[in-house]
């Protein structure tokens, strides 16, 4: 068990996505050599520029990297099958990939097409035209299928486990953060633990349902984004009241208002109201 933790760990120094890269080269060299493909560049290649930092955004991306490789390959084609050989056939055949890829919205798959385009353009093979568009086109969506599947099932990203530990961390700062000599810091570090917790519940809400193991919990913590915000609103309030002195009668009723407020929202979010005011 020790000895898994240790692995893990080092796993985690690397970061997951370097790791799953290379499983996907790996599995894309073996289906290679087995299939017997002749042209495993750009397999391998496509796997590594498909490979998203998160499972939402490689199955976001894929229809992108789909219709940008489809784009390379018939610009590819059509410039090898009319300008042969032609220096300049490379930049204006990129040109038009890429003003391709702009036209279609297709965002993030500009690498990928301009890679299709060349594969066909610069690859020498004794095969028809079509053939090799063929076997590039197919090569590559292999290596995108490849991507996609060691992002999905090979140590996928817990967001509903970061959901938890970042809402646990906002309401340790909550408690803390009366008694603190440090205010503003815990302000500033609830605001970067919002923004966290904010992120992984997109990401966490645009993962496969299959995967999200949802929970009572976690939907009651999605459902609290906008009352966070506000929360920091009125610590924000109350905080700078308090760093510009409570002299004047109004400021301090103004500053008993946020912490009213404070309480309130600490303890539909947290269940901690009564300790935060004090």
């Amino acid at each position: 068990m020790e000895k898994k933790k240790n692995i893990l760990a080092y796993v985690r120094g690397l970061g997951f996505r370097i790791v799953k890269t290379g499983i996907a080269v790996t599995l894309c060299l073996c289906v290679v050599k087995w299939l017997n493909l002749p042209h495993p560049l750009y397999v391998v290649l496509t796997a590594v520029l498909a490979m998203g930092a998160s499972i939402e955004g490689s199955f976001h991306m894929a229809k992108n990297y789909i219709f940008g490789i489809l784009c390379g390959i018939v610009v590819g084609s059509v410039s090898a099958f009319f300008l042969p050989g032609n220096a300049g056939a490379g930049g204006i055949g990129a040109i038009v990939t890429l003003y391709l890829c702009s036209l279609l919205h297709l965002r993030g798959a500009e690498v990928l097409s301009c890679a299709a385009f060349f594969s066909v353009l610069l690859t020498q093979s004794a095969s028809p035209l079509w053939r090799l568009a063929l076997d590039q086109a197919g090569g590559m969506f292999l290596g995108l299928f490849v991507a996609l599947v060691v992002n999905l099932l090979i140590m996928p990203p817990n967001y509903a486990g970061k959901i938890l530990q970042k809402y646990r961390s906002l309401g340790e700062i909550i408690m803390v953060l009366p008694q603190s000599e440090h205010k503003r810091e815990c302000l500033v570090a609830l605001e970067h633990d919002v923004r966290d917790l904010q992120n992984y519940t997109m990401l966490y809400a645009a993962e496969p349902r299959f995967m999200r193991g949802e929970t009572g919990e976690i939907k009651r913590i999605t459902e609290l984004s906008g009352m966070l915000q506000e929360l920091l609103g009125e610590l924000e309030s109350a905080l700078h009241i308090q760093e510009r002195g409570l002299s004047e009668g109004q400021a301090e009723a103004a500053y008993q208002y946020h912490m009213e407020q404070i309480e309130r929202l600490a303890a539909v979010c947290f269940g901690k109201g009564d300790r935060v005011s004090k």
